[in-house]
């Protein structure tokens, strides 16, 4: 896929400011802006949480307060993710990409029923003062 093939699929994403780590999903959908939800926001310079909810159709703010719990509004990295629709509780997730600004915490937070302590089980020698972004965080039981 060329650069320009994915700034027609994502619009929004700026290839200037893009940080190491950073997932793009591409919908197998249909790619147009009736045909796919985008499940995370890449935060760009200038952007407010207010911002990013008139951004996507149907979302609050206090629905981006529910679905990113810990955010700092006074504190948005540009390049990390704001989760933009509810999540899926039925999917598992097995990893977790970190991303700036987040702590084991908030990590934890994001995944429904996982605890800090939980996390420092399924990852035997985590450094919690150190994540690196980009890492991998496990934050589902090991199979």
């Amino acid at each position: 896929m060329t650069v320009n093939e994915l700034q027609e699929l994502k619009p929004t994403l700026n290839p200037y400011t893009l940080q190491i780590g950073t997932e793009i999903v591409i919908s197998s959908e249909n790619n147009n802006s009736h045909g796919s939800v985008e499940e995370f926001h890449m935060v760009q310079p200038g952007e407010t949480l207010y911002s990013i909810a008139n951004l996507h159709e149907g979302v609050t703010l206090d629905d981006l307060y529910d679905w990113n719990p810990g955010i700092d509004a006074y504190n948005l990295q540009i390049g990390s993710e704001v989760r933009v629709q509810a999540p899926d509780y039925n999917s598992v997730e097995t990893f977790h990409m970190v991303q700036p600004g987040e702590t084991l915490t908030s990590i934890a937070n994001l995944h429904e029923g996982v605890t800090l302590d939980d996390l420092y089980n399924w990852n035997p020698g985590i450094d919690p003062y150190n994540l690196q972004i980009g890492s991998e965080v496990r934050v589902a039981a090991p199979q």
